[in-house]
């Protein structure tokens, strides 16, 4: 089975969060890696099934739409040769409500000229009933003009049904001009969900970040169900202002059950340096840079009067943590 990708922001990022979401959801796919281009949104790749394909969605960033290909061609005539093929497809979806959607990259088709377009299509024999707000199956008719802002002729056409679209509303929901608590360093919400999918963050998955800050990180890791911690140099940042801390993050995204809690210490000298196996199932993390992050130093400057070992807060004869 074909799918076709549409991709978004940060292309550099598209190939890893894709193989990420892959083996998150264990997803067997192929595609030719020279087919890919950071030039282009589109990417055909080859999944079992279209529900297989459609785990890749449920949490993807940067795949904006993925649609089962039923032909492509190099013009509408080729484009419609190549459809005719695989008539079989066409029975299963006869009487479904539907629409069909013209879709471009690098051009434009004006409206009036669409309809004419859509209905070359009819030949697939659709009966049921035509549905623009909410129609049980969409088809895309797709036309590829690239980047050249001199071509006036798209140069690829594809047309196949929609799958389903990616979880870029994630981007409106952790946006940090609606977050409770942000800091000088807080880092955008699109890439940090990305690199919660790259870091495979998910239930059962422990997530630390050393430079925790104002704790983007532990939100949006813990939103794909991540139990998360944290830990920073400077305290005034995890402890907040007023009633705006890590705490009312947590409280506004709902994930106060799986951010488990933020210290304080040099990162230099972790009190976990001392484990000989590996905590973590991933770290994820923006190291401080830059004259908004400055410089900060913890502890005496006489190593030796530092304690070696945490020290544990005791309340009443237990310790507090407990």
């Amino acid at each position: 089975m074909h799918q076709k990708f549409l991709q978004g922001h940060h292309p550099q990022f598209r190939l890893p969060e894709l193989e990420s979401l892959a083996t998150i959801e264990d997803v067997q796919m192929t595609y030719e890696p020279s087919d890919y281009s950071l030039e282009s949104p589109f990417l055909i790749v080859e999944i079992e099934t279209a529900e297989k394909a459609a785990r890749l969605l449920k949490r993807a960033i940067l795949i904006k739409s993925i649609t089962e290909l039923w032909g492509k061609g190099s013009s509408w005539d080729s484009l419609i040769e190549s459809v005719k093929e695989h008539p079989e497809r066409w029975p299963q979806y006869l009487d479904t409500t539907f629409k069909f959607s013209i879709v471009t990259f690098g051009g434009t088709i004006e409206m009036k000229d669409k309809p004419a377009i859509i209905n070359r299509f009819s030949f697939t024999g659709f009966m049921g009933k035509i549905d623009l707000k909410n129609p049980e199956e969409e088809f895309l008719l797709i036309a590829d003009y690239g980047i050249d802002p001199d071509c006036l002729v798209a140069h690829t056409f594809y047309m196949g049904r929609l799958i389903g679209h990616g979880k870029r509303e994630l981007i409106e929901k952790f946006n940090v001009k609606k977050r409770k608590y942000i800091g000088n360093t807080t880092m955008d919400a699109e890439l940090s969900l990305i690199m919660a999918n790259q870091a495979l963050c998910g239930p059962g998955k422990l997530a630390y970040d050393p430079f925790v800050g104002t704790g983007s990180f532990l939100m949006t890791c813990a939103h794909f169900g991540s139990m998360t911690v944290g830990s920073d140099i400077d305290g005034r940042q995890i402890r907040g202002k007023g009633k705006a801390s890590i705490q009312s993050n947590c409280e506004q995204y709902q994930v106060k059950d799986r951010v488990m809690d933020a210290l304080v210490f040099d990162v230099c000298h972790a009190p976990w340096r001392t484990f000989k196996k590996g905590l973590f199932d991933a770290i994820v993390t923006d190291p401080p840079y830059g004259v908004r992050a400055g410089a900060k130093t913890l502890g005496r400057k006489d190593p030796a009067k530092q304690a070696m070992e945490p020290r544990m807060a005791v309340e009443e004869g237990v310790q507090a943590h407990l």
